[in-house]
């Protein structure tokens, strides 16, 4: 993906760029954009000299013609995600780059658009470097097979996916990554499920949540696919996903058993107080149960605790200290 950091390193000429060899050309310009009667056209320059004007002495040609849309609207030019996740379902079939006006009248582009790119330079950067960050991220992958991906419209693949699971892995030692899956959806055979069972085989999530596919009202999917699939096939295929992931968890929330982890005190629900650590969303993820008996705890208050017992998808413990 190629997508300028700033507005402002993007030039636009009105003129054939190749004539402007050897002509002066602001410093911070490290894309041009030609824009013609006969199309658009970008590229990445390359200039010598100091100073606010600098000489142009090379271009090299990123995309042209058809292989560029302009988008209708203004955005903000600021809004990174945003503009990424505008240019990806406009870049297909020969569309490559989407140019983005922003409501200050900056021109930018996006190139080859990837979320994933997104990912790595506006969060895995930001959490790796940060204590105060919860080192937990849910990344809604949905599917893992390239054709099912793909009838989705999810702008990723199957290759994609994993490359960008390593990375978070290796960027941010210990995080937990939870994902959803959805079983069912039209295209969706014995091979793309076994592909998707795979999956969760492979990577082992720290924590999973499993839907079965319906038909959403004005979706593409049920605009454009017909839903062949059962509700009982679908609901298996879910149970299944889930089974796998049952021995997982227990096997990850047996690593945990002695060791101390700070908790989150939710609630008070009978004989326990109900905590979360910071790998666990309310009400979707595991819970930390600790023994209301000996212990007085406060509501929204942290607390360590020391894990004594496993469950598939809990753990319980004691306080160790308030923190």
């Amino acid at each position: 993906m190629i997508f300028p950091s700033d507005y402002k390193s993007v030039g636009v000429t009105r003129t054939d760029p190749a004539g402007r060899i050897g002509c002066p050309i602001y410093f911070s310009t490290e894309y041009l954009i030609s824009d013609l009667p006969s199309g658009y056209s970008i590229y990445k320059t390359k200039s010598e000299g100091e100073g606010l004007l600098r000489k142009l002495v090379s271009l090299e040609l990123i995309s042209r013609g058809k292989e560029i849309k302009k988008f209708k609207e203004k955005l903000d030019a600021h809004d990174r995600t945003r503009l990424i996740e505008s240019a990806i379902p406009l870049c297909k079939g020969s569309v490559n780059t989407v140019i983005f006006e922003g409501m200050d009248r900056h021109i930018t582009f996006v190139n080859e658009p990837s979320l994933h790119e997104v990912m790595e330079i506006e969060i895995i950067d930001i959490m790796k470097e940060r204590e105060n960050i919860c080192r937990y991220l849910d990344i809604p992958f949905q599917h893992i097979s390239d054709k099912v991906l793909q009838k989705m419209r999810r702008g990723h693949s199957k290759q994609q996916n994993y490359e960008l699971i390593d990375l978070i892995r290796k960027q941010i030692p210990g995080i937990a990554l939870r994902t959803t899956l959805l079983t069912g959806h039209p295209g969706e055979g014995k091979k793309e499920f076994a592909e998707l069972c795979d999956f969760v085989k492979d990577v082992k999530f720290d924590r999973l949540g499993v839907f079965t596919y319906s038909e959403e009202e004005d979706t593409w999917a049920a605009g454009n696919y017909k839903d062949t699939l059962s509700e009982r096939l679908k609901k298996d295929r879910a149970d299944e996903l889930m089974t796998i992931q049952q021995d997982i968890s227990k096997k990850l929330n047996d690593k945990k058993l002695g060791k101390s982890i700070k908790v989150l005190i939710d609630s008070r629900e009978g004989e326990y107080y109900v905590g979360r650590s910071e790998a666990d969303s309310p009400e979707v993820d595991n819970e930390v149960l600790i023994p209301v008996a000996g212990n007085e705890l406060e509501i929204g208050m942290f607390y360590n605790v020391r894990i004594t017992r496993t469950e598939d998808f809990d753990l319980f413990g004691e306080v160790v200290e308030k923190v």
